[in-house]
C-alpha cells in the first residue's frame, strides 16, 4: 500500500516536471522568435552615448520594442544602414508641443548618409517615416515648395549630415536639376561654406531646444569651356547661393507619408510604399529575391581627392633602402 503511494507521488513528481521543462521550453522559444535579429547587429544598431538627448534615446527604445514584434533591425541594416543616435537633430519650437526627430542612418562601410529616419512626436502621438536620399527625386523640384521639403531640401539636408558626420564639405553632383544646369550637363563639384547652425551647442542640449533652420552658403562650379582637361581641377564661373533647410514644419494633413509606430496603416500620398510599415519603405524596385531591379542611389557623393604629391613637405618624402643594402654603413 505504502509502496503504490510512493510509486504514484513519484510520478506525479516526473510528470510535474514534465510539464514545468514543455512550459519553459515554450517560453524560451517564445522569447527567442521576439527578435531574430543577430546579437551583433543589435548592439551595434542599439548604441549610444551618455550625452544623447531624451528625446532621441525614447525613439530610440521605441524602435527597439517594435524590433521584438517585427524584426525590423537586420531589415534596415541591409537597406538602410546603422542608425548614429548621437547625430541626431531634434527641432522644435517655444510653446510649442510638437517636435521632429531626425536620425541619420548610414550603410557599414560606407561614409555617406543613405537614409533619414524622420519621427514627429506630437502630444502623446508618434510617427515615423524613413527617408532615402535617392527618393529626392520623388519630390517636387519648385523651389517655392518647402512645406514640407522638396527635392533639394532633401538633397541639402543629407549632405549637411555628411558634414557633421564624416567632416566633408565638397561632393560630386550629377542631376543637373540640383544644381541649376541643363539636362546632360556633366557633375558638378559642389562646396558648402559658411554653414550656421549645423552643430547642436550646450545651451540648447540644456534648454532641449535645438535649431530649426540651417543656412549654408553653397559654391557651385560650372563649365570651364571647351577644354575637358580643367573640368573637376578648376572652379570655373562659380555661382554663389545661400540655401536653408528647415527641420521644423507644419504637416498637419499627413501627406508626407507617416507610419505609427504600430505598423501598418501608414503612408499618404507623398509616401513610397502606402499601407505598409516605416520600414519597408525601399527606394528600389526589388524582384521577388530581394534584389533591386532599378538603379537605386543618391545623385551626389562626397568627393575623394587623393593626396598630391609634394616633393618638398618631409611626409611626402620616402627613403628606399636599395643604396643601404648595396652599400652598408661601417
Amino acid at each position: 500500500m505504502h509502496t503504490s503511494r510512493r510509486l504514484t507521488g513519484i510520478l506525479c513528481l516526473i510528470l510535474l516536471c514534465f510539464t514545468f521543462a514543455i512550459f519553459y521550453a515554450c517560453k524560451k522559444q517564445k522569447d527567442i522568435s521576439t527578435s531574430n535579429s543577430s546579437p551583433h547587429s543589435n548592439q551595434k544598431f542599439f548604441s549610444s552615448s551618455p550625452g544623447t538627448d531624451p528625446t532621441v534615446l525614447s525613439v530610440l527604445n521605441s524602435v527597439k520594442q517594435q524590433d521584438q514584434h517585427r524584426n525590423i533591425v537586420d531589415k534596415l541594416v541591409s537597406k538602410a544602414g546603422y542608425p548614429l543616435w548621437d547625430e541626431a537633430i531634434v527641432a522644435t519650437k517655444q510653446d510649442e508641443h510638437r517636435k521632429f526627430i531626425y536620425v541619420p542612418f548610414v550603410l557599414d562601410g560606407k561614409k555617406q548618409t543613405n537614409a533619414i529616419l524622420m519621427v514627429k512626436i506630437s502630444g502623446s502621438d508618434t510617427a515615423y517615416h524613413l527617408l532615402y536620399g535617392s527618393q529626392y527625386h520623388n519630390y517636387s523640384f519648385d523651389n517655392n515648395v518647402h512645406n514640407p521639403w522638396n527635392a533639394n531640401d532633401i538633397y541639402h539636408a543629407f549632405m549637411l549630415f555628411d558634414h557633421q558626420i564624416f567632416h566633408v564639405s565638397e561632393f560630386t553632383v550629377s542631376d543637373p536639376r540640383l544644381t541649376g544646369d541643363t539636362l546632360g550637363s556633366k557633375p558638378r563639384t559642389v562646396t558648402l561654406k559658411d554653414i550656421s547652425n549645423s552643430r547642436i551647442t550646450s545651451a540648447a542640449r540644456e534648454n532641449n531646444l535645438f535649431t530649426v533652420t540651417v543656412n549654408t552658403t553653397v559654391v557651385t562650379c560650372h563649365d570651364c569651356g571647351d577644354d575637358d582637361r580643367t573640368y573637376m581641377v578648376w572652379c570655373c564661373n562659380a555661382t554663389y547661393s545661400t540655401e536653408s533647410v528647415t527641420y521644423y514644419f507644419d504637416d498637419d494633413n499627413d501627406d508626407w507619408g507617416w507610419y505609427p509606430p504600430a505598423g501598418g496603416g501608414g503612408g499618404g500620398e507623398a509616401s513610397p510604399c502606402p499601407g505598409c510599415s516605416w520600414e519597408d519603405t525601399n527606394p528600389c524596385a526589388l524582384d521577388e529575391h530581394g534584389h533591386a531591379i532599378n538603379f537605386c542611389d543618391e545623385e551626389w557623393h562626397p568627393t575623394v581627392l587623393a593626396p598630391t604629391y609634394n616633393p618638398f613637405e618631409a611626409s611626402d618624402i620616402t627613403v628606399s633602402t636599395g643604396l643601404e643594402n648595396v652599400f652598408p654603413c661601417v
